[in-house]
């Protein structure tokens, strides 16, 4: 098989006006070079690192109750869509990109 060479995956989280460090947006870089693209148990492991690179980014520092939970649960889940879309897209990318 061959692998899919793109080194990072970013996502990107914006939420508007949840608080100053969230409101500019989060942006979370995941390697992926020692991945192959084209096994599904490989994207399953990008999806992994994707979702804690997440969770650490969205974490709301200091102040925590349920407002900053429920902030932090917001930025997962946008950032965790749009990380999975751009996943998908590289993985349509390898598996055009493989060899029959």
């Amino acid at each position: 098989m061959r692998k899919f060479v793109r080194p990072m995956i970013a996502a990107v989280c914006l939420l508007g006006g949840v608080t100053s460090a969230h409101a500019e947006g989060v942006t979370v870089t995941v390697p992926h070079g020692d991945l192959d693209l084209t096994s599904a148990d490989d994207v399953a492991v990008l999806q992994d690192r994707l979702r804690a690179a997440i969770r650490d980014a969205c974490r709301v520092r200091g102040n925590r109750g349920l407002t900053a939970g429920m902030q932090d649960s917001a930025c997962v889940a946008d950032g965790m869509g749009r990380g999975l879309k751009i996943i998908a897209e590289h993985r349509e990318r390898a598996l055009e990109a493989a060899p029959d």
